[in-house]
């Protein structure tokens, strides 16, 4: 018996030791990742070492790489911003539901007035549209952008408030203070207690700008408080004060892929200067170049030309073979990588679509529109709402817009409506059909359907009672004749009178 209770006892005690350890098999360090080497630091810390390569690298890139270049300068801006977000007021009347359309159209005429370079930019260069496009695109490539309002008239616009854009290099960089009246100064921005932005420590000019102004003085920066600046980046962490190139993970990836183009035309150009080869069965009386008469031993191969062979030479015709073309998936890949990094689908991003089926295109296009919108929405959000208040405040003050009580019940009328871009249809037919039965059902609206496209429901019903009015003036009625086609049919001014009210009526886009 005890010999049995011996035994038991060891074989506990061996299952207690063949337990496996509670560990995250990627933490563990073995011969496969032993170089890899990481850190815990805040995402600050790692930005304050790398963000001036980074940035600097980054926009290399875009200058020389023509994919990178219509990525960022082109398609980005093109598919968030299109040629300026739209806008619309929506301030109700004080009594009832509707809309008080005579101030917003009053608003709205002062809003399109300001957007005119001369007005909004400090430069009198940009127009309102083209700031937020070079914003999308200094963002995508630098990682951020600040825009500062300057309170003041430029150009002799009536409502004195304009916009500067700023590139991040101006920021600096290297100020860093622990106690700045109670504040942290971080990498040029100065946050309080709970990470919020008091002021900004600008170069009064861009420190690069070297070749036409003096140098930038040590220690000599302006103070610029935070009400004053929207400096717009996209966080990758919480606690993250400066914005990062969104190249910055592909960045080794497009050089590589800029290397491996240029090698591949060395290679072609190199092989093709060679047209051929002079062989020998003797190579012990080889003719070298010294010992020739002009001291060489090639040839301009021209048309018709007779070359002169030493005894017993013969010409050896050369035919290159073109670089490897496997290459060419290695080039695929790494267009792939940079084309994620940059929320681009492949097939956009390259114009290749040679290898793509209408459902996977459509997916993939789909998927970067849902990018699209968020970027659309963290935009607005972000920049547009909060500075339209500001104007607002400016444009009331001055008297462009005239609103008595307006700082007495601000929040009622204050009520933009912004308007992102949208997209045409891929497939027109099927999903106008699929939003006319989601419309049956009650799933979508009109107002939803307009917003897809990029347009406003109601400019488009206004716009279709102006149209109506016109044919009606003009006694014209566009009949569907059951055709392919709809044809326009005169009609008396009593029979147009008696028929353009009735729902069957349509019109024709021409």
């Amino acid at each position: 018996m005890a010999k049995k209770g011996k035994s038991k006892k060891k074989s506990k005690s061996a299952n207690v030791s063949d337990l496996p350890k509670r560990r995250y098999d990627g933490a563990r360090l073995s011969r496969n990742n032993s170089d890899w080497l990481v850190s815990s630091s805040s995402a600050d810390s790692d930005l304050r070492s790398d963000l001036v390569r980074l940035r600097n690298r980054s926009r290399d890139l875009i200058r020389n790489n023509p994919y990178l270049k219509h990525a960022i300068q082109a398609t980005l801006p093109n598919n968030i911003i299109g040629t300026g977000l739209g806008f619309q007021s929506q301030v109700k009347r004080k009594r009832g539901d509707k809309l008080d359309d005579d101030l917003n159209q009053q608003i709205e005429d002062a809003w399109l007035e300001w957007q005119e370079a001369n007005y909004c930019h400090t430069a009198g260069k940009l127009t309102f549209g083209d700031l937020q496009r070079l914003a999308i695109k200094s963002i995508a490539e630098s990682g951020e952008v600040l825009f500062r309002i300057i309170r003041s008239s430029f150009g002799g616009s009536p409502i004195p408030i304009a916009l500067e854009i700023i590139e991040s290099d101006q920021l600096c960089d290297s100020h860093a203070v622990s106690g700045y009246g109670g504040n942290l100064i971080k990498m040029g921005v100065e946050i309080n207690e709970w990470q919020r932005p008091v002021a900004y420590h600008l170069y009064p000019y861009h420190p690069g700008d070297t070749q036409f102004t003096r140098a930038v003085e040590n220690g000599k920066l302006i103070r610029v408080a935070a009400d004053d600046v929207y400096h717009l980046f996209l966080s990758d962490r919480p606690g993250q004060t400066r914005g990062v190139p969104w190249l910055h993970a592909v960045i080794n990836r497009c050089r590589q892929m800029n290397a491996f183009e240029d090698a591949k035309i060395t290679t072609a150009r190199a092989q093709a200067l060679i047209n051929a080869f002079i062989t020998t069965p003797d190579p012990e009386n080889v003719v070298l170049a010294g010992e020739t008469e002009n001291g060489d031993r090639t040839w301009d191969l021209d048309s018709g030309e007779a070359i002169v062979l030493q005894p017993g030479e013969q010409v050896q015709a050369f035919i290159p073979s073109t670089p490897n073309d496997n290459g060419s998936e290695f080039l695929k890949s790494l267009l792939r990588s940079a084309a994620i990094a940059t929320g681009i689908s492949y097939e956009a991003f390259t114009g290749d679509f040679s290898s793509t089926s209408y459902s996977s295109a459509r997916t993939a296009l789909l998927q970067e529109r849902d990018c699209y919108q968020v970027l659309q929405n963290w935009f607005i959000n972000c920049f547009l709402l909060p500075f339209y208040r500001e104007w607002l405040d400016v444009a009331v003050l001055s008297g462009r817009v005239k609103i008595d009580d307006y700082f007495q019940n601000r929040a009622h009328y204050c009520k933009p409506k912004f308007t992102s871009r949208g997209w045409p249809w891929v497939d027109p037919l099927k999903e106008v059909n699929a939003n006319i039965e989601a419309v049956k059902a009650g799933f979508k609206t009109l107002t939803e359907i307009a917003a897809e496209s990029g347009k406003d429901f109601e400019d488009i019903v206004k716009t279709r009672r102006r149209e109506l009015d016109l044919l009606a003036t003009y006694q014209i009625d566009l009949v569907d004749t059951g055709s392919q086609s709809v044809e326009p049919v005169i009609m008396t001014e009593k029979q147009f009178r008696s028929l353009k009210y009735k729902s069957n009526l349509r019109l024709r886009s021409d």
